[in-house]
């Protein structure tokens, strides 16, 4: 019946259509010497027309599944009661590690209830998702923890030797930096070390001051020194070196990467860093305020901006060239984390020592 209601109005739609496409010649005349078409049967056409797409449309929402009805619970804008060290958010979640506790925070992003506290002992810091599953570095013991979301456990751990958080997943692979300056490429399923690779004048670098970050099958080493070294993930090869400036000892808060190359924010100057993954060439974009957390968001650069005042804090996103799409005001408290929201946007976090009200918010994209 729907097949052929639609056809019925699909017909009448090209009849009027047909009539005032004629010739002239073939229309009744008018008193001006042009044909068009007579008020009566425009509204009857037009009558007709309304009726068939009434029909077929109640016909559509009788046939329609309750499934198609119903929409999805959309996710909370704002999660309280924590202080983030670092978070991703990956399976439904955001996953949570905070320094001075010893567990990683699960929490439902269609809720914002929190579904598990996993212990992991020590003082946690980096946590990525990689391989179906959920990692976490130990800054206390140095050690790399593999969290299962399918039960909520830690399955697998190794000793790292460091307490440099500096952990990435690219290629397939855990990657981390031992206490040697070595990078390390790890299996997902063993933990077990598969490649080695000397960083050179990075290694020179204390563990503390160099952080890592992936785009595909590209991975970035930022030491503290701003010696930069781009390595193929998959061959563990160094594809260049570059250099941008000295980074604090949160360095994996300050850049992010994608396909073009490496992003980072200047602590030193108001300005963005971008390293072109070819060439190596670095160019800067200013930003209004001193530029702290930054992140990948949605094919853009997000990142956390503090004024002059101190009180006055924001997110700054700029699109590749350095153009300034929008300042997103913040509740006084400076941004910590920025990461992608799998609902589009990113999760700023706040509250690096202390809980702060709310501890994240969700901001979508401008």
């Amino acid at each position: 019946m729907t097949d052929f209601l639609g056809e019925l109005r699909e017909e009448l739609l090209d009849g009027l259509e047909r009539y005032e496409r004629a010739p002239w010649w073939r229309r009744r005349p008018t008193a001006r010497g042009r044909a068009r078409v007579g008020p009566a049967a425009r509204r009857i056409a037009a009558v007709a027309v309304a009726a068939a797409a009434a029909i077929v449309a109640v016909v559509q929402l009788a046939d329609r599944t309750p499934e198609v009805e119903q929409g999805t619970t959309p996710q909370v804008s704002r999660l309280e009661g924590f202080h983030a060290t670092a978070l991703v958010a990956a399976d439904g979640s955001l996953w949570v590690t905070q320094h001075d506790v010893d567990q990683l925070l699960r929490i439902d992003l269609q809720t914002g209830k929190v579904r598990a506290r996993i212990d992991l002992g020590g003082s946690p810091g980096a946590v990525v998702a990689g391989a179906g599953a959920l990692w976490v570095h130990d800054w206390e013991r140095g050690r790399l923890l593999k969290v299962d979301p399918g039960t909520n456990r830690v399955v697998k751990w190794r000793t790292m030797g460091t307490s440099n958080g500096a952990i990435a997943f690219a290629a397939g692979a855990m990657w981390a930096i031992d206490q040697h300056g070595t990078l390390l490429r790890v299996a997902p399923n063993t933990l077990r070390v598969t490649r080695r690779v000397p960083l050179g004048n990075a290694a020179t670098v204390p563990s503390s001051g160099a952080g890592l970050v992936a785009a595909g099958d590209t991975l970035w080493v930022v030491a503290g020194d701003g010696a930069i070294t781009e390595v193929d993930a998959r061959s563990g090869h160094i594809l260049g070196r570059a250099r941008g400036p000295a980074l604090p000892l949160e360095t994996s808060l300050r850049f992010g990467a994608d396909d073009s190359g490496l992003w980072m924010s200047s602590p030193t100057r108001r300005e963005i860093l971008h390293i072109d993954a070819r060439t190596r060439r670095v160019t800067r974009f200013p930003t209004a305020g001193d530029p702290d957390p930054l992140a990948i968001v949605d094919g853009r650069i997000w990142v956390g901006t503090l004024h002059d005042t101190g009180a006055v804090t924001r997110v700054t996103v700029l699109d590749t060239d350095g153009h300034v799409v929008s300042t997103i005001p913040l509740p006084g408290q400076p941004a910590v984390n920025i990461v992608p929201s799998p609902a589009g946007g990113a999760w700023v976090s706040f509250g690096e020592d202390t809980t702060v009200s709310p501890a994240a918010l969700r901001i979508p994209s401008p």
